[in-house]
């Protein structure tokens, strides 16, 4: 028989890949072992396979131990050795007889196995580092070295759960799921860290490979990324690796060429049996990509984490605002920790622990002070300009926003007329809104307007945004008579077959949480879309066609409608201080909007002397205009009822006012400027009811 020292290649792969030790060949490409001592005694093989039969042993360790040509590979006799540890008395005894003719006994066998197990094992980790590195995976041994981590606090059920699942045999993946900014990457991040810490008992010496999800969609051709996955998977087994997948959501739907439908996560899972992984996104996108995928639910522990509570989130806090001391030079005091807690309750896109993390840097970069060797003490005035500034959150309760709604009703009678009582019920819901900020922080401020057309429903609305948000950007109309079917949808949710592609609706909430949304014409809209609104007005969210959910807690809602009380035979309303505006506008809303809307608004038909202040506003534009062009101008009495008279319609209210003063006034005064040097007019009407201009 051929002596195992002499071999030039492995009988079993045909490799010349291969190591000698202590009298023993072992293959560095398929593992198997033969030592001149162990593997080349058939009848000592012969008789344990005697004791086998007589024993009836059916234990798997001993009834695969026989291979071909008689020899007992390197892992067959670490299963041997295993046996001998934990075997009864008799198997011990039988295996002690098996070896305790050779030189080294048992000892030496075990010494033996496990010189070459660290030595392969040690190779096996190289090759996978360098791999891996090559590929692009994140080393975590390197980048808890190299980088300053602060472990999950509060996670510590969360973390025993994880590890245990590491722990298992055969369903030893973990999906990590929970609200977004709950802190699911920092607890995925934390167990990695304790295992190459070696604080795991049971994953000493496993390192951890950080995968980027979005990274895996390889090549152009399909046989490119099954090569790839192939030698992920290989290398992740031979050095016992675990690797960790955040966004885990990106695997789905990657990876599909032409021909055929699997992404890459339908070719990662039938490999993954037995392989140690990390999964890690957040509750909604598993819920809109990966639940469908029932393979990969059904080979994996799902771990569901709750949003962090406040006492160790506060815990994070002091932590970090230690740090932010030391780097940035900013003191916070455990009442500005209370502040921010109480006021991060306008940030309603994030969870705990992450919003008020984001809230206390974004706070603290803001306060940086300038000077060396200077300490800022964060106030809370502080924190709301942060909130102002870097979340657009502008409804909050300070002394800027309380002296702007204390002047309110003076500010937008300035620019809306006719409309006392309309503007005195806005103005008090705001008010009444702060007063109970606490109990209705979830609930935006909704608003029905109703009324006439052309009386100054959709003015008043960006009259408020322009006085209370001071901005125009915080305004947004939305045309519900344009939203007439239900193919209209995707203007409000997006579009379901493009997740990617968002709305201008939903782009502008998100970068305005506090604005005035107008939904204009209300009435004239599909009930389908109407129902869309229906969380917005109750609970203060929407969720769109790729599953995120957005808030609407910190807006003013206006609805316009010209729906309640409508004469038959006349155009116009009529509307009686008796009359229930609620019980009209069931007449033609559904009950559960109905029940939804804070308070209805209605504008009254104008009159002469109403239409008579617009004009002077009007004017006011005009004189303002030619002002700046060097030209002073003086409007008369006469001119302003002559042009309210003309542009007043019981149809059209006021909105005929603009351009009937276009028409009759603007023609003349820009027709006068090409003609004269003069620079103080005088612009009346003349006994024949004409406008002239005079220098």
């Amino acid at each position: 028989m051929k002596h195992p020292l002499d071999f030039i290649s492995c009988p079993d792969c045909e490799s010349t890949n291969f190591t000698i030790h202590v009298d023993t060949f072992h293959c560095l490409s398929c593992s198997f072992s033969v030592s001149s001592e162990v593997g080349y005694h058939p009848e000592k093989i012969i008789e344990l396979k005697k004791f086998i039969n007589k024993n009836n042993i059916k234990d798997e360790v001993f009834t695969e131990m026989i291979l071909k040509e008689n020899t007992i590979s390197f892992e067959k006799r670490k299963k041997l050795i295993n046996k001998f540890k934990i075997g009864t008395s008799e198997e011990k005894e039988t295996i002690l007889d098996f070896f305790k003719n050779y030189k080294s006994g048992i000892e030496g066998i075990v010494n033996e196995t496990s010189s070459i197990d660290k030595e392969v094992d040690l190779k096996n980790k190289k090759d996978a580092c360098e791999f891996f590195k090559k590929f692009g995976a994140n080393d975590l041994t390197d980048y808890f070295e190299n980088s300053r981590f602060n472990p999950a606090i509060g996670r510590d059920e969360d973390i025993r759960r994880i590890e245990n699942i590491l722990k298992q045999k055969e369903k030893s993946c973990a999906l990590i799921i929970g609200p977004s900014g709950s802190g699911i990457t920092n607890l995925a991040l934390t167990v990695s860290q304790r295992i190459i810490k070696q604080k795991v008992k049971g994953l000493i010496g496993c390192p951890v490979y950080k995968i980027d999800s979005a990274f895996l969609n390889v090549g152009n051709v399909s046989g490119d990324l099954e090569r790839t996955l192939k030698d992920i998977v290989t290398n992740a087994r031979k050095s016992q690796a675990i690797l960790l997948f955040d966004d885990c959501e990106q695997l789905e739907g990657q990876g599909v060429h032409r021909g055929t439908n699997h992404d890459v996560l339908d070719r990662l899972l039938p490999s993954i049996d037995g392989l140690k992984i990390l999964f890690a996104t957040s509750e909604d996108k598993f819920q809109d990509r990966l639940s469908k995928k029932t393979s990969f639910v059904r080979k994996t522990e799902i771990v569901k984490i709750k949003e962090l509570d406040i006492k160790s989130t506060k815990e994070i806090m002091r932590m970090l605002s230690y740090n932010l001391l030391i780097e940035n030079k900013t003191k916070f005091t455990y009442q500005i920790i209370n502040d921010i807690e109480d006021l991060s309750e306008h940030i309603r896109n994030r969870h705990l622990p992450d919003k008020l993390i984001s809230l206390l840097e974004k706070v603290s970069l803001n306060c940086k002070p300038s000077k060396r060797y200077t300490v800022s003490k964060i106030k809370r005035k502080d924190i709301i300009e942060t909130l102002k500034k870097d979340f657009q959150i502008r409804l909050i309760e300070d002394i800027t926003y309380r002296s702007k709604l204390y002047g309110l009703k003076e500010k937008l009678k300035e620019f809306v007329k006719g409309q006392d009582n309309a503007i005195n019920i806005v103005s008090n819901e705001l008010k009444i809104r702060e007063f109970r900020r606490k109990e209705s922080v979830t609930k935006p401020i909704v608003l029905y307007f109703t009324g006439p057309t052309g009386t100054g429903k959709t003015y008043l609305a960006k009259m408020l945004a322009e006085q209370i948000l001071e901005s125009k950007d915080a305004f947004f109309r939305i045309d519900m008579s344009q939203l007439c079917d239900y193919s209209k949808l995707e203007f409000i949710t997006g579009n379901i077959r493009n997740d990617e592609n968002e709305s201008d609706f939903i782009k502008w909430v998100k970068n305005n949480p506090s604005g005035i949304l107008l939904l204009d014409e209300f009435e004239k809209a599909v009930d389908i879309v109407k129902n869309v609104f229906l969380p917005v007005l109750d609970q203060g969210n929407m969720t769109t066609a790729s599953g995120e959910k957005i808030y609407f807690s910190n807006m003013i809602i206006c609805i316009t409608s010209n729906s309640i009380v409508r004469s038959p035979g006349n155009f116009g309303f009529v509307t009686s201080k008796n009359n229930n505006l609620y019980e009209e506008l069931a007449k033609s809303m559904a009950p559960e909007l109905v029940n939804r809307i804070q308070n209805i608004v209605f504008f009254e038909p104008l009159s002469i002397d109403n239409c008579v202040n617009i004009v002077k506003k009007i004017s006011k534009e005009t004189f303002d205009v030619f002002k700046k062009k060097g030209i002073e101008v003086i409007f008369t009495d006469e001119l302003y009822t002559h042009v309210a008279e003309k542009g007043y319609s019981p149809k059209f209210n006021a909105r005929e006012i603009d351009r009937t003063w276009d028409k009759l006034v603007l023609s003349e005064m820009v027709e006068y400027y090409f003609n004269s040097d003069s620079k103080k007019w005088i612009v009346t009407v003349n006994k024949q009811k004409q406008v002239i201009v005079q220098g």
